[in-house]
């Protein structure tokens, strides 16, 4: 009888314990869709509620966005039982297209989930010129004085012709097959090939840009990377 009573004893502590703590709440769940966007809505903004639902104070210690393209400043650190604070959040997309899926991790006293609360920022980034497979430009096994290639693809995903003009590439040494205006078809797509014969070794940086008549992408900017090599025929120090 002694024993069942000390089981019994340790058992409604463990219960009053579980009860008494600080809960970190999101309302309307653990994740944030802006749906389907085009790049003008850049930056996507939102506002969020975090609520303690806990019988403690909620201490929150710090809010971390997984990426630099993120911030979310919060209201107020510390919450008592019932109360509520907002969570603003900017997202650029940048140059994403597709899916997009971030997340901010909220970190706090809430024992619950560990300390930590993954909070999701999803959308579905739709361009009406895609730059594919990816939105940049990889030169490989580069050495001064050698040509070296590397191309794309551009594709019109809209359902209305657009015109590409205006191109300008960086450095002046770097040279594409476009210099003319022209006119993308819906759904057609047309191969950019990028030219570049490097002077010296080192890192290459590089953009590509160009104008459309487009409202929702007035401009495309590409970066080119990679790695020269020196060369025993060429001085490139």
């Amino acid at each position: 009888m002694k024993n069942t009573s000390i089981i019994l004893f340790i058992f409604a502590l463990f219960t009053i314990s579980a009860m008494s703590q600080a809960k970190l709440e999101v309302i309307g769940g653990d994740t944030y869709d802006w749906g389907e966007i085009t790049p003008e809505q850049n930056p996507l903004k939102a506002t969020v509620k975090i609520k303690n639902v806990g019988t403690e104070i909620l201490e929150i210690s710090k809010v971390k966005p997984t990426c630099g393209c993120t911030t979310a400043p919060l209201g107020k650190d510390k919450l008592v039982p019932g109360e509520s604070t907002e969570l603003d959040i900017t997202l650029r997309v940048q140059q994403t297209s597709g899916n997009l899926h971030k997340t901010i991790k909220i970190y706090s006293n809430d024992e619950s989930n560990k300390g930590t609360y993954t909070y999701h920022l999803r959308a579905t980034v739709k361009r009406p010129i895609l730059v594919l497979p990816k939105n940049y430009i990889v030169f490989d096994d580069m050495t001064v004085g050698f040509k070296s290639t590397s191309s794309v693809k551009l594709k019109n995903t809209s359902d209305a012709p657009i015109k590409l003009y205006d191109f300008k590439t960086t450095p002046d040494n770097l040279t594409i097959n476009l210099s003319k205006e022209i006119t993308l078809k819906p759904n057609q797509e047309i191969d950019l090939i990028a030219t570049f014969v490097p002077s010296k070794a080192g890192n290459l940086n590089a953009r590509i840009q160009m104008k459309t008549n487009s409202k929702e992408i007035p401009a495309i900017n590409i970066q080119g990377y990679g790695r020269i090599k020196e060369s025993s025929l060429f001085n490139s120090k």
